[in-house]
Parts: structure tokens; sequence; C-alpha cells
């Protein structure tokens, strides 16, 4: 087994997704593959809104080895459970004095189970349970410009970064978001672009101190409520 050949992995992107799979595929197939993930920041970071892993999700990441360590770091557990609630309010609809809008009992089923994490934090578990080397290493730094088959090695892909560095892997792997540079390249030849599109729609979060909020809405039900969801039509 020491002697045999190891998967070449590249794995680019080193959010939620990126280690995710390199956490999956550790477990999966212990040191017999190597992986590389390639990052374009100089470490491992996320930022953005919080996030909520339903029980499906939670399931995965108890059969990862996981759920010690996320436990620990949960900002809720049992979401919408024991007692909590959810509710959902249409602004254009409804004030902050306003009823609720009726949701399906299934749905509140549903979210029982659904625990909350900060990405940042999420993404450090992940870290902590990356494979050791030398299965496995981090590069930092690293944008991926393009890919191709290589011309001596019809089986290995030949990387292309922005620095002008080169790798080769058996396997890629695209968890480089939204202006993804693999799907760039992997449809470049089709007749109608792959760019990111603008829906025409867009999504405010904020936060309020709870403070602010008391001062000058006492009654809100965010005050009471444990979580409340706004939508808005346009």
């Amino acid at each position: 087994m020491a002697n045999q050949h190891k998967l070449r992995v590249a794995v680019i992107g080193g959010g939620i997704g990126g280690l995710s799979f390199a956490v999956s595929l550790r477990k999966l197939c212990g040191s017999c593959v190597k992986i590389d993930i390639y990052e374009t920041a100089h470490a491992f970071t996320e930022a953005g809104a919080g996030i909520g892993l339903w029980p499906r999700v939670w399931h995965t990441m108890e059969a990862l080895g996981l759920a010690d360590d996320l436990s620990a770091i949960a900002t809720s557990s049992g979401f919408a459970g024991q007692g909590q609630q959810i509710e959902l309010r249409k602004s254009d609809r409804t004030t902050h004095g306003g009823s609720a809008l009726s949701v399906p009992s299934a749905v509140w089923t549903q979210l029982a189970g659904t625990r909350g994490f900060h990405r940042a934090v999420f993404l450090a578990v992940l870290n902590a349970h990356l494979p050791p080397n030398p299965s496995y290493t981090a590069h930092f730094h690293k944008r991926l410009v393009s890919y191709a088959t290589s011309p001596s090695d019809p089986e290995a892909t030949i990387l292309t970064f922005a620095d002008g560095s080169t790798a080769v892997c058996d396997l890629l792997v695209g968890c480089d978001g939204i202006r993804s540079a693999i799907r760039g390249t992997m449809y470049q030849s089709q007749p109608t672009s792959v760019d990111p599109i603008w829906s025409g729609s867009i999504a405010y979060r904020s936060l309020v101190p709870r403070k602010v909020l008391a001062k000058a809405y006492p009654e809100h039900p965010l005050l009471t409520k444990s979580l409340q969801v706004g939508l808005t039509s346009s």
C-alpha cells in the first residue's frame, strides 16, 4: 500500500465547500489520496451571515466525526424547538405589530433540529479536521486562471494560476464560488456566457443592537421571539 500511486486531488477554493469536501475525502479514502487545496486568500477565512444546519446535514456532520466539536460552538441547538419559535412576516403587508404569516406545521418539524453557526468558526472546525501531512497540503495566494489536459498524460490535468505557477492533478474539484474559473474554463466553448448574471433581486441583511431596538420599539416582537424572517415581494 505504501508504494501504491495516490490519486492527486486538487480542490480549488478553501471555503466551507472545499474544506468539507477534503474532510469527507479523508473519511472515505484515508491516506490513499493526496489532497491539495488552493485558496486565493492568505488563509482559510469566511465572511457573511451565519449559517444553519438542518437535521439531515447534521447527520452528515456526525458521520464525519465533527458533531462534538460543532456542538461546542453552535449558537443554538434544537433551533425552533424546545419552546422556541420562528415567525415569517411579509414587510409590505404587516408592520412590527401585525400578525405573522401562516406556516405549515411540517416546516416547523423540519426546523426543530437546526443548529446555527458563525461561518468563520464553522470553518475553523473543518480546518482542524483536515488530513495530516503529507496527505494534504494547503496553498494560499493561489488564484486559478484555467486548466487543461496534460499533453504528456491524457489522464492528468494541468492547473495554471494567476502568479504564473502551475500544478498537476488527477482529479479537479471546483469549490471556487460564483465567479468560478473552473466553470468558466469548462464552458468557454459554449455559445452563451457562463458568467454570473444579476437576477434583478437584492437581499439586504443587517444587525441592529438589541438596546437600540428596545429603545425605539419597546413592544417589538423580536424582543420576545427567538427569530423572525422578513419577506418582501418586488
